[in-house]
């Protein structure tokens, strides 16, 4: 079965040919639990653990449910202490074995600013409120990825300051669709916050705006060693198909161009870090279709790759998660099929799906070299040369292979910025 990374046909950029290969496996066990959308989802100690999102019609949960990647068992999650209330599009990043969710979006309270903690050691929540520092304002669709003991907040749509956050809610959906008249209201958000785990201390730094991404949502965020990596989203405009860069250590945001196809503007789509490699897969695209697509963005040869992919591959779909849990890439949930009339999905999935990170991490792209090239050219004749007593000039580098590009991805360096 083949990678469909451009299901429209559209031109972003030319694919690279490459030796590599992934093959989804279905969950060993069909999950006992309801289909969900906009749920959040962590790997701690070798299983999956999901929570909240919208399960059926706007019904939503704050339950947890965990898959067992070794056994490929899933089971219901006992927690207790502060609960927090149901919701859909927060975010959920881990540190150690703790999991730190924030934001999302309720129907019964609006759009949320609080921030939870939950140990997984014990299963126990916390609402933490005994912070110091400025704090992310109320907001969904906020995308969070963990460097050391921080965990990095970007992004969302939610009310504008002052706006009162249970006067309206809209679904997912209609929230991508509002008006102008509506967006006087709400707002896309660019912010950065930051959140240190050991003193529980909020910060909103200011990073170097120039090369930074617009304000949007429905992004996904992800981190690959000191430096977080964000790829499309939507925002005032439209949806995206933008690469970004933040240094941590920098604090300069940068956008990144590299070789390749770029996989086709979406949003409610996942950014998985898996070692050096990126993945992006599914979420919606320019005419509301959902992808299957699986894309891999390597920060150390700067390249994008599609992969031959093989096995039960996994329906088109968005608002699902894809989390590494010990050697496993896993893809969860997700919904598709938008009705045009209520631009809600139609089809919520229960399914769960596995590649190895090692094929991930294996494969490359292959150099066509010049006589290849030749042999799968048109026949022409050659043109005459000016001086027949010399020889042709041999090509540049016909049969020899690639001088590898120096990764400085973790020494300080951020690859293919313009």
């Amino acid at each position: 079965m083949g990678n469909e990374a451009s299901s429209q046909g559209l031109a972003y950029g030319e694919r690279l040919q490459n030796d590599a290969s992934v093959e989804w496996k279905p969950s060993g066990q069909p999950s006992p639990f309801p289909a969900r959308e906009g749920h959040c989802a962590c790997g701690v100690g070798g299983k999956l653990v999901v929570f909240g999102g919208v399960l059926e019609g706007v019904q939503e949960s704050n339950g947890m449910i965990s898959y067992d990647v070794e056994k490929g068992t899933w089971s219901s999650v006992q927690v207790k202490g502060q609960l927090p209330c149901p919701r859909s599009a927060a975010t959920m990043s881990a540190v150690g074995t703790k999991l730190y969710l924030f934001g999302g979006l309720s129907h019964d309270v609006g759009w949320l600013d609080d921030l939870f903690v939950l140990d997984t050691d014990t299963w126990t929540w916390k609402e933490v409120t005994d912070t110091q520092g400025p704090a992310p304002s109320p907001r969904d669709k906020v995308a969070s990825a963990t460097v050391g003991n921080k965990v990095y907040f970007f992004g969302g749509f939610g009310p504008k300051d002052g706006f009162d956050t249970e006067e309206s809610t809209m679904s997912e959906d209609e929230e991508e669709e509002e008006d102008v008249g509506q967006g006087a209201k709400f707002t896309w958000y660019d912010d950065l916050y930051i959140f240190d785990t050991e003193t529980n201390t909020w910060e909103n730094p200011e990073p170097i705006k120039l090369g930074a991404p617009t304000p949007r949502a429905a992004h996904a965020l992800c981190a690959v060693g000191k430096k977080l990596v964000v790829f499309g989203g939507r925002d005032r405009e439209a949806r995206k198909n933008d690469l970004y860069v933040l240094d941590t250590e920098t604090m300069k945001w940068q956008q990144c161009k590299a070789a390749g196809q770029q996989p086709e503007p979406r949003s409610f789509h996942t950014a998985t870090a898996v070692g050096h490699r990126v993945v992006i897969t599914g979420g919606r695209g320019l005419q509301d279709q959902h992808f299957a697509d699986f894309n891999i963005f390597d920060t150390k040869t700067k390249e994008w790759l599609q992969p031959a992919v093989h096995g039960a591959k996994p329906a088109p779909r968005g608002m699902h998660t894809a989390t590494v849990v010990a050697d496993q890439f896993v893809l969860f949930g997700g919904s598709s099929d938008v009705d045009p009339e209520t631009m809600q999905c139609q089809k919520r999935y229960t399914d769960l799906f596995c590649v190895r990170t090692e094929e991930v991490l294996s494969g490359k792209s292959i150099q066509v070299t010049v006589e290849e090239n030749k042999e799968n050219a048109p026949s022409t004749a050659a043109p005459p040369q000016d001086n027949p007593s010399q020889p042709p000039k041999a090509p540049t580098c016909p049969d020899q292979p690639r001088k590898p590009r120096s990764s400085s991805w973790e020494e300080g360096e951020v690859p293919g910025m313009v």
